[in-house]
């Protein structure tokens, strides 16, 4: 009961707002016009104010992780136009999700670039994830790899005496 009438509340109290705000976008439209605005330039006014607002609203969730970003369709080239040219405002979490949507991207590019080379056509999703998979456990596997060699040459480093330091 409660719920119904604040919403009741909420409803009239629009209406003399509404009244109120179209008064003033009269008034301004004729100073700036020298004019009444018509019927449908009023109404175009409020869709743009009801846009505006909407979109402002959405900006407001998604920047206090209520809702994901609509428009973020999971390209790198998306979150580097949000993220802007300067990263230093950047968190870490977008610097890595940004490093990962490039590889991802990559993976992708390269997997069906070597699969159209190999086999003459596009791969399918199945095929697509295969070899996508494939590229990322050989990646995995050199990275390993590389790792366990910078960590001998260090350990070689570290054991030659340094007759400049003894």
């Amino acid at each position: 009961l409660q719920l119904n009438d604040a919403l009741n509340y909420v409803r009239e109290r629009g209406r003399l707002d509404g009244k109120l705000l179209a008064e003033k976008i009269s008034e301004t439209y004729y100073e700036l016009n020298g004019a009444e605005p018509s019927l449908d330039e009023l109404i175009d006014v409020f869709r743009r104010i009801k846009d505006e607002l909407a979109i402002e609203a959405e900006q407001d969730l998604v920047q206090q992780g209520y809702v994901k970003d609509t428009r973020d369709n999971g390209s790198a080239l998306y979150l580097a136009k949000k993220l802007g040219s300067d990263f230093t405002s950047a968190s870490p979490s977008d610097i890595i999700d940004y490093a990962f949507r490039i590889v991802k991207e990559d993976f992708i590019s390269r997997s069906k670039s070597l699969f159209k080379s190999t086999k003459g056509r596009l791969p399918n999703d199945i095929e697509l994830k295969q070899c996508v998979e494939s590229l990322a456990l050989k990646l995995a596997s050199e990275a390993v790899e590389a790792s366990q060699i910078n960590e001998d040459l260090q350990s070689e480093y570290d054991s030659v005496a340094d007759p400049d330091y003894d």
